[in-house]
C-alpha cells in the first residue's frame, strides 16, 4: 500500500495504472471496491492510463497535471493514496484515489521552489520505469512523493551546514521521515559539468561524507539526496537524485550526470 493520506470525502479521482493484461470494465469496478469499500463504482470518474506502467512517480505526475488544469480542485495530491495490488494472472496494478476535500479547497501557497514538484515526480517515475522497478518495493521509497517529504523538499533555503570554512561547497537540509532520511543540497548551475566541479572530490566521496555525518548504518533508514539545480534567468533547472537503501541487497541510486571521469575510472562506490 502507499504512504499518502487518504482524505475522507468523496472519491474525486481514480486513476489505475497497470502491466501485463489491460484491465477491462469489470476488472476496473472489482479494483474499485477493493480500494474503496461501500463507493458506487458508478458514481466514480475511473481513468486508465493507456499504455502499460507501474509507477508512483507517474501517478503522482498525472494527479498533478489534473490539477494543473483544473479538472482536479486544489491540493490534490494531499489527498491521494496509492494501492499496488498484485495477480499473479493479470499482473500489478496501481490504483490511485484522489478524495474530494471537505467544503472548500483553498488554493495553497506555492512552495519556494514550486517549479521541481513535477521535475520530481518525473524523476522518480523514470527510476522506476527504466532504472529498477524494485524501487517501488522499499517502503521508504514510497514516501518521497508524499506530501510531507515534497513540502520540505520544495522549501528549503540555502543550508548553512556544513560552515562555509569547511571547504565544502555544497550543504544540504535534513529531514528525516520515519525509515527515510532526506538530504536536500541547492546548487547554482544547471549543467552537468558546472554541477560536478561544486563537488570538489566528487560526488561519490561527497556522499560517504554525508553518509558517516549521518551515522549511516545503523540498518533502520534508507537515505535520498536531492540536488536542485537553478541557474540564473534562462538557464535552465534540473532535478538529480541520489539513493542509499538501508538493505545492502538493493540498488543504490546515483546521479550518473553527476559522477566524473575520474570517478567512473576508479570505480569508486558510495561506501554504504
Amino acid at each position: 500500500m502507499g504512504e499518502h493520506s487518504k482524505g475522507t470525502g468523496e472519491l474525486e479521482r481514480v486513476l489505475i495504472l497497470w502491466e501485463d493484461q489491460d484491465p477491462g470494465p469489470d476488472e476496473m469496478v472489482d479494483l474499485i471496491r477493493v480500494v474503496a469499500p461501500g463507493w458506487d463504482p458508478a458514481l466514480v470518474h475511473i481513468e486508465k492510463v493507456e499504455r502499460p506502467a507501474i509507477s508512483y512517480g507517474l501517478a503522482g505526475w498525472h494527479v498533478h497535471q489534473d490539477e494543473k488544469a483544473g479538472r482536479l480542485r486544489p491540493g490534490a495530491l494531499r489527498r491521494t493514496h496509492h494501492a499496488l495490488l498484485d495477480d499473479a494472472g493479470r499482473g500489478r496494478r496501481l490504483v490511485t484515489t484522489v478524495h474530494a476535500p471537505l467544503g472548500e479547497a483553498p488554493e495553497p501557497s506555492p512552495a519556494r521552489l514550486e517549479w521541481a514538484r513535477e521535475v520530481i515526480l518525473r524523476n522518480v517515475s523514470t527510476h522506476e520505469l527504466e532504472v529498477s522497478p524494485e524501487l517501488m518495493e522499499l517502503g521508504a521509497w514510497r514516501r518521497l512523493i508524499t506530501p510531507d517529504v515534497l513540502d520540505f523538499a520544495l522549501n528549503v533555503g540555502y543550508p548553512d551546514w556544513p560552515p562555509l570554512d569547511s571547504g565544502r561547497t555544497v550543504g544540504y537540509s535534513l529531514r528525516t521521515f520515519e525509515d527515510l532520511k532526506v538530504i536536500v543540497s541547492l546548487v547554482d548551475e544547471v549543467k552537468p559539468r558546472r554541477v560536478r566541479k561544486q563537488f570538489r572530490e566528487g560526488y561519490q566521496t561527497y556522499l560517504r561524507h554525508v553518509l558517516h555525518e549521518l551515522d549511516y548504518g545503523d540498518g533502520q533508514s534508507d537515505v535520498a539526496h536531492w540536488i536542485l539545480c537553478q541557474g540564473g534567468p534562462g538557464k535552465g533547472r534540473a532535478v538529480h537524485l541520489g539513493y542509499v537503501p538501508k538493505s545492502p541487497d538493493s540498488m543504490i541510486i546515483l546521479p550518473l550526470d553527476l559522477i566524473s571521469a575520474k570517478e567512473k575510472r576508479l570505480g569508486v562506490t558510495s561506501g554504504a
